[in-house]
């Protein structure tokens, strides 16, 4: 698996591992996500798949991303200016015993190769697509759509 972290190099070895990642105050932990849909449709290609009894999947997106990208694609997907970034240690703040998923203090991704090939399975949505559809149904025409079901539906026992 090769992952790809924005426009920077990144080599790894066939089981994922990173072998060499350039260390700088603008390159933090990488990570990968997935949309919902990719996650459910990859399920749905399971059932009833000989090849996936028994077996576990990675599903997410097939790209890293750093902690800093993720903080721009959400603006850009939100419509609104790129965000000046503040960096800071997290080991300055006693966060409990709250853990920090999705955003590990570690590097996180793992392959999806063997999905894409048991499940004929590929990701619908890229990052940026799935933050804007994800920000569509919480705050866009998503959200007022839910907000009228709830309120027709009010007193149903239907949630």
């Amino acid at each position: 698996m090769v992952c790809q972290l924005e426009a920077r190099s990144l080599r790894t070895s066939q089981q994922g591992h990173v072998k060499d990642l350039a260390r700088s105050r603008h390159i933090t932990e990488v990570t990968q996500l997935g949309h919902v849909k990719d996650l459910a449709s990859a399920f749905v290609k399971a059932l009833g798949n000989e090849k996936a009894f028994g077996e576990i999947y990675n599903i997410s997106g097939p790209r890293c991303v750093s902690f800093d990208g993720i903080a721009k694609a959400c603006a850009k997907a939100a419509g609104a200016p790129e965000p000046e970034l503040v960096h800071f240690d997290a080991k300055d703040f006693d966060f409990g015993k709250s853990k920090a998923f999705p955003l590990r203090d570690q590097h996180f991704f793992t392959s999806i190769d063997k999905a894409m090939a048991d499940l004929d399975w590929t990701p619908e949505f890229s990052l940026l697509d799935g933050l804007k559809d994800s920000y569509s149904k919480d705050f866009g025409d998503g959200k007022k759509q839910g907000e009228q079901w709830q309120s027709a539906h009010k007193g149903t026992g239907a949630s």
